[in-house]
């Protein structure tokens, strides 16, 4: 490693979401994880005692009081402050609160504060950049902390580690767009790891929420005329539930258009509303292609002001969240004619690219109190011509026609200590709505945020306590002072005047319930991370002001401000089992910074905080506890307790649902195949046996030369070498060898019948660690092997029993007799499937390449007396049987927790709940006449799909999908297809291949994107590998191409002399046997 030794960290702060990530001494870069997801929200939380709270837990306490809650910190880097609760919160707090966490997190993980990087937008000049260097100091942040212009750090991602040519003097464009913002930026090549950014824009007004506020708007158009009480109730809540009900819609909004990222249609529950509405990917599309286009159109203009033509670029990047939406990549493509580069996860690369910025000296870096120098001067921003829409669902949003006056508060006993600022956000039964009536334009729009920077505070907002022994307000830096407001112009702004200051213009739609992934950090035991006194802060910053009349008593009662997040101070509750942090530092545990002798910075010698997370910069403020009657201590520890850990419930709550509606499946990243890197096998590579086989970081390889007794030799090398991990010649010799397959524990090898040993077969298992064999066992003619949890369950036909075998050794771990029937036939065994199985890289066939045997270790036994027995694979306890289900040759299939059976008699299908094998439902009967059902296969989460043929007649054939968890015949989608041979799932998608040689790719709403010769493969739920013709076992050439579903396929290359029959692909790597060798070669990523 070059430059920067041991640990680094990256940091992209975002509108939306921020990202750090971590580089390791041995070169790993990982994420910093917060709450198990390596997003975190950029939301910030101010509680009634002064403390802010960020990421999944600021969200869920905003859900109480609104007005409390700022989900986009970033969006008010010209405002100064921010108006929480009545009080007026610098912004520079605001990011300090969040610099905080990600400190302790990386703290927590390395045991110190790593050399850091910083991005900011390239259009940040001296001022905005200033707030970030405050942020730094007041968050205890070393004054080595480097800042990086965001395309730079995306650009040296670019170069470096997706390897894309750069040639000095040639430039790229970096496209970010994010949940609130859209930037753009073209960055020239100096030097060898030197970038600079030549032009950038951007529209703080364009982002993922202005696609939500799109689709809600598009939705309204007919729940207006065909629901209008509930659609009434979403843009004019009145009451607390109504509200709270406008969120989960604009969520389930939200999630529908991930969900479209993958799929062609989404579900859109509405509150009050029976059934839930369709969203297709087309009504997507639609209502998103003019903000989409206004995105294609601000990069061609940035493109143009750096003297550029879109030809004349060495790439285009996409990078933010947003950027998954299948569309922007078409747009961008056809618009400026460059084919665009997007990850699967786009959040990643800037806070990563960030990190190897940290090997180049000239990185700019912050001194405490300062600003740098002024980026290049951006090209104009992009404006509206009208105010842009809203998404602001909070239940204190001011009405757009007349606010009412200032709200009065009930004289309290007592006045709030000093240094807590206490409000509640209590919006008024009677408020207006926040949106004008069905019939207007924007029926979901909804007026600025009510955080007034004027001083004044809506009649939603009850005023705040501020006592007469408040300290003075603090003296605001020249940074934090409001910019005047300037005309829309088509000139570039200079680099004092860069910033649009018109709250119109660049306000982007607010949504403080924006899924999150992370959780405040505070604890007693584990303080936040002080800065060090410096002459640039001042000792005598008071406690933030508040910017509402005062008031002489707490916070009023009654609903909904008496909710627990709002009245008790949970969040300042001790360290404890329900502390919401997922880990709790101890006494001992050093706090954020350059390791040194003696007490950490920001604890005293015993571990107790020297201060609290109020006004971080204030050295030895603490804020005093609300005040407590005597003898009453005990219970309310025991009540914040409870309410602690309820708040953690539910933010795990939250975390489940984003990962729910997140994108799973987004378009892989294609590119040519790379060189093959090649192998050399042990044994030589003849027309006998060969076969590869690819398992999480490492691919197998196996050649068989029958002219030297039939002995088997096998190659394991990691997918990113070429110089193999081991070789073996342990699996023996064999008269012929039939297959093989990956396992958890190494590689299973079969031979196939030898006429000349009875018809026997044996079984062998290397070892992934060495290659030796691990066991091995003679199997009998009509013997099966099925593999689940960490189990071999051999079918002994000829002792008519199942035995379960240990796969790490072949110890026998148990033996169930098969179940007693007058009939000679043999039973059925099968292995119980998930949704995961379904959505990982499978042959053509749709075998999983790496199932996950553990995510349900169950069997099920389909006895000839008709029974079936649902059998634990690792213990060979029965869990659930039943009788008269279906005979051993009918085609059954187990998936997701349901048995799903074909009953021939009459053709129709049955679903049994594998739990308990109760009364079946019967969720298929044909219409029919002599139809014919077969082919039955899982084709999603609750789906499958099957063929449906009248008289064996193949031309009559119709691929089918039905819904197994609603009522009979309930038929997703059905699509008429002539002689099918088999059905692939790809998510809720299916390939269906025919007698003829033709694969037809069928969408999930049942529409047919293409048929083609050649055959296709799933890489995951979202992507298909297609070859141009059928497989060989014979040296070939076909051509490969990578699509997204709902995409252009990508064309990838050809092969060249490679037995496509033996290949075997992950997401990102083809690993095939060649004419003479072995082959790895990446085409994705």
């Amino acid at each position: 490693m070059t430059g920067t030794e041991g640990f680094v960290l990256g940091v992209d702060l975002g509108t939306s979401h921020t990202v750090a990530m971590l580089r390791h001494p041995d070169g790993r870069t990982r994420p910093l994880l917060f709450d198990g997801r390596p997003l975190l929200p950029s939301a910030v939380y101010l509680d009634t005692t002064g403390r802010l709270h960020v990421g999944a837990d600021a969200l869920r306490l905003g859900h109480a009081e609104p007005g409390r809650l700022e989900p986009n910190p970033k969006r008010h880097v010209d405002d100064g402050t921010v108006q929480l609760g009545g009080a007026d919160v610098p912004v520079a707090d605001l990011f300090a609160a969040l610099l905080g966490a990600i400190a302790r997190e990386a703290v927590a993980t390395t045991g110190f504060l790593p050399p850091a990087i910083l991005t900011y937008p390239a259009a940040w000049g001296a001022a905005r950049r200033s707030v970030l260097t405050e942020a730094l100091g007041k968050a205890g942040w070393p004054a080595g902390t480097s800042l990086v212009p965001e395309p730079v750090a995306a650009a040296r991602y670019f170069a470096e580690v997706l390897r894309r040519p750069v040639p000095t003097g040639s430039s790229i464009a970096v496209f970010d767009f994010g949940g609130g913002t859209l930037d753009v930026a073209v960055v020239r090549a100096d030097g060898p790891g030197t970038f600079s950014v030549t032009a950038s824009g951007g529209a703080d007004d364009l982002g993922g929420l202005d696609i939500d506020a799109a689709l809600v708007e598009h939705l309204g158009k007919s729940l207006a005329g065909a629901e209008p009480a509930a659609w009434q109730q979403l843009t004019e809540p009145a009451t607390l539930a109504q509200w709270r009900a406008r969120r989960r819609f604009w969520e389930d909004v939200r999630g529908a258009k991930e969900m479209l990222s993958r799929s062609s249609f989404a579900p859109v529950p509405v509150p009050a509303v029976e059934h839930a509405v369709h969203l297709t990917r087309d009504e997507l599309e639609a209502s998103a292609d003019p903000l989409i286009r206004r995105g294609v159109a601000e990069a061609a203009s940035v493109i143009a002001a750096a003297d550029l033509k879109p030809a004349d670029l060495a790439g285009l990047f996409l990078v933010g969240g947003s950027s998954r939406i299948p569309l922007v990549a078409r747009l961008l493509h056809s618009e400026l004619g460059i084919a665009p580069t997007v990850l699967e996860q786009p959040e990643l690369p800037v806070a990563e690219g960030a990190i190897i910025t940290a090997d180049q000296p000239a990185a700019l870096r912050y001194a405490t109190g300062t600003a740098a120098a002024a980026t290049p001067t951006p090209t104009s921003p992009t404006k509206h011509d009208s105010p842009p829409p809203s998404t602001d669902t909070r239940a204190d949003a001011p009405s757009p026609v007349s606010p009412a006056g200032p709200a009065t508060s009930p004289a309290g006993p007592a006045a709030a200590p000093a240094g807590a600022a206490f409000a509640s956000a209590t919006p008024a039964s009677s408020a207006p709505g926040s949106a004008g009536p069905p019939s207007t334009p924007q029926p979901s729009a909804t007026p600025p945020s009510p955080r007034s920077h004027s001083g004044s505070q809506p009649s939603t907002q009850p005023a705040s306590t501020q006592p007469a022994s408040a300290q003075p307000a603090s003296t605001q830096p020249a940074s934090a002072q409001h910019a005047s407001a300037q005309p829309a112009s088509t000139q570039r702004p200079s680099a004092q005047h860069e910033e649009e200051t018109d709250e119109r213009l660049r306000s982007a739609p607010v949504d403080p319930w924006a899924t999150g992934e992370a959780a405040a950090w505070h604890t007693v035991a584990g303080p936040p991370i002080m800065a060090p006194s410096s002459p640039s802060m001042s000792p005598h910053t008071p406690s933030w002001p508040s910017s509402g009349p005062p008031s002489s008593g707490p916070p009023s009662s009654g609903p909904p401000s008496s909710s627990p997040a709002s009245s008790s101070p949970a969040s300042s509750s001790p360290a404890s089992t329900g502390t919401p942090s997922s880990r709790t530092p101890s006494s001992g545990t050093p706090s954020a910074g350059p390791p040194s002798s003696g007490t950490p910075a920001g604890a005293s010698s015993t571990g107790a905080p020297s201060g609290a997370l109020g006004p971080p910069h204030q050295r030895g403020w603490t804020p005093p506890a609300p005040p407590a009657a005597a003898g009453t201590t005990g219970r309310r520890r025991r009540a914040y307790l409870i309410i602690a850990a309820a708040v953690t419930v539910v933010v795990a709550a939250g975390a489940v649902l984003t990962w729910v509606f997140w994108p799973r499946y987004g378009a892989l990243d294609y590119h040519a195949l790379s060189d093959p890197r090649r192998i050399q096998p042990i044994v030589p590579v003849t027309t006998d046996f060969s076969d590869a086989e690819i398992y999480r970081d490492r691919a197998y390889f196996a050649s068989v030369d029958s002219t030297a007794g039939g002995i088997i030799g096998v190659v394991a090398v990691k997918l990113n070498s070429s110089k193999p991990l081991w070789s073996s010649k342990d699996g023996g010799t064999a008269y012929r060898w039939k297959s093989m397959i990956a396992l958890p524990v190494g590689l299973a090898l079969f031979t196939d019948f030898d006429s000349n040993n009875g018809y026997q077969r044996r079984m062998a298992v290397l070892g992934a660690a060495d290659g030796k064999l691990l066991w091995q066992r003679t199997l009998a003619e009509e013997d099966e092997v099925f593999f689940a949890g960490d189990t071999a369950v051999v079918a002994d036909r000829k002792g008519k029993q199942l035995l379960g075998l240990k796969l790490s050794d072949g110890s026998q771990r148990w033996s169930l007799r098969e179940p007693e029937s007058s009939s000679s036939g043999r039973s059925k065994v099968l292995t119980v499937t998930t949704p995961t199985d379904l959505g990982g890289p499978a042959t053509v066939f749709g075998r999983p390449f790496e199932p996950d045997l553990a995510d349900d270790p169950r069997i099920v036994q389909i006895g000839a007396d008709k029974s079936a027995r649902v059998i634990d694979a690792n213990t060979g306890k029965i869990l659930t049987d039943r009788q008269n289900v279906a005979q051993p040759t009918d085609e059954v299939v187990a998936h997701n927790g349901r048995l799903i059976v074909l009953q021939p008699s009459d053709q129709r299908i049955l679903s049994y709940q594998l739990d308990k094998l109760g009364e079946p439902k019967v969720v298929y009967t044909t219409q029919t006449a002599d139809a014919q059902l077969k082919d039955v296969t899982p084709c999603g989460d609750d789906r499958v799909c099957f063929d449906e043929e009248v008289g064996y007649d193949g031309k009559t054939a119709s691929v089918i999908a039905l819904d197994v968890t609603g009522d009979a015949d309930h038929v997703a989608w059905r699509y008429k297809l002539a002689n099918v041979e088999t059905i692939v799932p790809v998510g809720e998608a299916v390939v269906a291949g025919t007698t003829s040689n033709d694969t037809t790719l069928i969408d999930g709403s049942g529409k047919q994107i293409w048929t083609r010769p050649g055959e296709a493969a799933r890489l995951d739920g979202g992507n298909l590998l297609e070859f141009s013709k059928p497989l060989s076992k014979s040296p070939d050439d076909p051509a490969l191409s990578g699509r997204h579903l709902g995409d252009e396929a990508v064309p990838l290359g050809a092969f060249s002399d490679i037995r496509s029959d033996t290949c075997a692909w992950n997401t990102s790597t083809v690993a095939c046997v060649a004419e003479k060798d072995f082959v790895l070669q990446r085409f994705a990523g």
